[in-house]
């Protein structure tokens, strides 16, 4: 019975479009001495671009885009100029050759290489992605109340689906820990029938931080092919929840017992548009966001055409601060994480049907040769694209906020994409966005479509 893979996927699929997360919320920042050649340096959390047009003076601070740590030691590549950050992240170049728009490249011991292009502020803060990259985790493992009382009908099956609240950061990667498997199933998975009565025991690999604990309870009506995860139908039972869950890395924690939610169920209706050619499953997840405890996302039961209301819980108990959204994907199928098209609908109002976005199209024709890279992209003002080894840890980062869709790394910068196993590129709808001032602090409350694809290259 390998229909729990739904919601697993569902849980595991963000678009790689990058970004960091922090409280800032700063697009009108003025610097005091000026803009241009007058502007102070300035650290912008999460990275971004400010101060002005680049007139002959040009700050790159280089950051950690995990905690925005400076990072010192880094090289900083600008057309034929070069400099090394300081202990606070922070080169400062001066030269008459830099005016408008720059290619700029960050290199630095135990990071992947980091390349924007079209950077054109006075001030630029580049993110960068630790390679490899370490997740810090922890385990928790428990029941879920009641559980032994619940019975399926003949030939059904009961669905216990445990899930951690994900971080603010929609595209963080601490949102989709890979589980460990029990027998057929993910260890955070309990699945109950006729022939299978045992108890719920489910463990969990979880992100360390604040976070909330919760179950998604369902009953399965098997349909159709028994080795498609994704066409049995379900019917909700309910959910249930621990709060202020506190998790530091490496921690192992064990005995906890999610209780069912008594405060009702809140309805939801998603209007779900045709998706682009090619992407021929298209779904809707309703989730709940928590200050300061992240967000749940309910994947079950599948919203999709002909089935687009579901039952989520109400803004009450655990959940009283909260606020809805709803996130929408498009795949080729459900089981297959490119090419991929998302959407984003933040602060709806569930009394209302919630119509998700168009679709993005996703990037097409990706491809490398001779150290050149291309793809195709419209709709987007942003673009972000990813070479990655063959141990899923990224080489090199390219962020691109002029509408270029073909680029090579620049002749000084040491190959970063050298033996890359894949080419993942993005298109990013960012509504609003001023490419000479922003702050990627912005990126996850702002961002309104993401859509991607991948391709292996032999650089």
């Amino acid at each position: 019975m390998n229909r729990i893979w739904l919601a697993v996927w569902i849980a595991a699929v963000a678009p790689a479009c990058g970004g960091s997360s922090s409280d800032d919320d700063d697009n009108d920042v003025v610097d005091i001495d000026g803009a241009g050649a007058n502007a102070d340096p300035m650290l912008i959390p999460g990275g971004g671009v400010r101060s002005g047009a680049i007139d002959g003076v040009l700050h790159v601070h280089a950051i950690d885009g995990d905690d925005d740590g400076a990072i010192a030691g880094a090289t900083v590549y600008v057309s034929a100029l070069t400099g090394t950050t300081e202990g606070s992240g922070l080169f400062t170049f001066r030269d008459a050759s830099l005016s408008g728009a720059q290619t700029i490249s960050v290199t630095a011991p135990g990071y992947a290489t980091t390349t924007w292009i079209g950077a054109n502020g006075t001030n630029v803060t580049i993110p960068m992605s630790a390679s490899p990259r370490s997740i810090p985790k922890g385990r928790v493992s428990g029941t879920i109340a009641g559980w032994d009382g619940m019975n399926p009908a003949f030939g059904n099956y009961i669905i216990g689906l445990v899930l951690y609240s994900q971080s603010d950061r929609v595209t963080g990667p601490e949102n989709s820990l890979e589980q460990t498997m029990s027998g057929d199933y993910p260890s955070n998975v309990c699945v109950k029938s006729i022939l299978d009565d045992g108890p719920c025991n489910w463990q969990m690999n979880v992100r360390t931080g604040k976070q909330i604990h919760y179950a998604i309870l369902a009953e399965g009506v098997p349909q159709g092919d028994s080795s498609d995860p994704f066409d049995d139908d379900f019917t909700l039972i309910g959910f249930a929840a621990l709060a202020d869950v506190n998790v530091s890395a490496g921690a192992n924690l064990t005995g906890e017992s999610l209780a069912m939610l008594t405060g009702g169920n809140t309805s939801v209706t998603v209007s779900i548009p045709g998706a682009p050619a090619g992407l021929n499953e298209a779904l809707a997840v309703p989730s709940i966001r928590v200050p300061g405890s992240g967000r749940l996302l309910f994947p079950l039961p599948l919203v999709r055409a002909g089935a687009t209301t579901t039952q989520v819980p109400s803004l009450s108990g655990p959940f009283a601060s909260g606020s809805y959204d709803v996130l929408g994907f498009a795949t080729p199928t459900f089981a297959a994480p490119t090419p991929y098209s998302s959407s984003f609908q933040r602060d709806v109002n569930v009394s209302q049907t919630v119509a998700l976005s168009t679709w993005l199209a996703p990037p097409t024709g990706l491809s490398a040769a001779g150290g050149s890279f291309s793809f195709s992209g419209s709709g987007a003002n942003m673009y972000a694209v990813s070479f990655i080894d063959a141990g899923q840890n990224p080489k090199w980062n390219v962020m691109i906020i002029d509408g270029t869709t073909s680029f090579g790394l620049p002749a000084q910068v040491p190959n970063a994409a050298s033996g890359a196993a894949q080419m993942q590129a993005a298109s990013i709808d960012w509504p609003g966005l001023n490419t000479g001032n922003f702050s990627l602090a912005d990126f996850d409350g702002e961002v309104a479509r993401a859509a991607g694809a991948a391709t292996s290259v032999t650089p």
